[in-house]
């Protein structure tokens, strides 16, 4: 701060030099203490707009998922009634109803605490559900697109204390940017094992392996991390920016993990672990 005086008003202000700087010090500390109060505001205000724009892009992102199966399975009702069958298959009656369900159940859960753990109802078989999604998803998601589906499966059931339709979110996601990012003629492999012993607890193991031409180390190091919201942006290799952050939330919420390992022209590998049932002893 800096003030004009007069010759008279310096003479007289000379012998309070010390009272004026302490002046001021204390008006310099209070200006600084207004403006990092601004500018917290205005973070503040910038995160919270953030994340209510993050929060819709993944309504928006899970919400489809189930809509385009839904629509799928509509077009080939539309087509057999069309082609004079008349007859609505009940599979494809209970597919829309599942998905109708699931489509319910995921706008219930984004408005809970997505960090909170998902509580399963009880024990799943992991084998059931891959078979039962390789029957719904397997045409609509990978024949558009020339890539093929493999399964690998254990002849025994892989059981696994998990919510049912968390997992079948996290394999449909797994596989939707699996099929956006690969070419025709490349594979989607599809494996489970069961008493995965992980560090003295036990997990059911689920694979997704893909024959494509991998993850470059930029890609890699911001996997699990959403595009900025409203920057625009989009991911080279097919990935919109939302699938792999929400997969790891829902892991994370299931009390699991995620690991991905890829080189470039060896392809991609997920592996997720989930717990098993506890057992119990006697």
């Amino acid at each position: 701060m800096a003030f004009g005086v007069s010759a008279v008003q310096r003479t007289r202000m000379s012998g309070r030099s010390a009272l004026l700087e302490n002046f001021a010090s204390v008006a310099a500390a209070n200006l600084a203490a207004w403006r990092q109060m601004r500018e917290r505001e205005a973070q503040v205000a910038a995160e919270v707009g953030g994340r209510f724009v993050l929060q819709g892009q993944r309504v928006a992102h899970e919400v489809n998922n189930p809509l385009a199966i839904i629509r799928n399975y509509l077009t080939l009702i539309s087509n057999d009634a069309a082609g004079g069958s008349g007859a609505v298959q009940q599979a494809d009656i209970a597919v829309l109803r599942e998905e109708i369900e699931r489509l319910s159940g995921i706008v219930t859960n984004l408005t809970f605490d997505g960090a909170a753990p998902i509580v399963p109802r009880g024990a799943i078989d992991l084998k059931q559900l891959v078979e039962a999604m390789r029957t719904v998803y397997e045409a609509s998601l990978f024949g558009p697109v020339g890539v093929r589906l493999e399964v690998d499966l254990p002849p025994e059931p892989v059981f696994a204390s998990v919510d049912r339709d968390q997992v079948k979110q996290i394999i449909f996601n797994l596989w939707k940017n699996a099929a956006q990012a690969l070419r025709s003629g490349d594979v989607v492999r599809t494996g489970l094992t069961a008493h995965v012993n992980q560090n003295g607890s036990m997990y059911a193991s689920i694979v997704i392996q893909d024959t494509g031409p991998g993850l470059p180390a930029p890609v890699l190091d911001s996997l699990y991390r959403p595009l900025p919201a409203g920057s625009g942006a989009s991911r080279a290799d097919g990935r919109a920016g939302l699938g792999l952050p929400i997969v790891l939330g829902l892991v994370e919420r299931l009390r699991g993990s995620i690991s991905c390992l890829s080189r470039p022209g060896k392809g991609t590998t997920f592996t997720l672990l989930v717990p098993e049932p506890q057992r119990t002893s006697g």
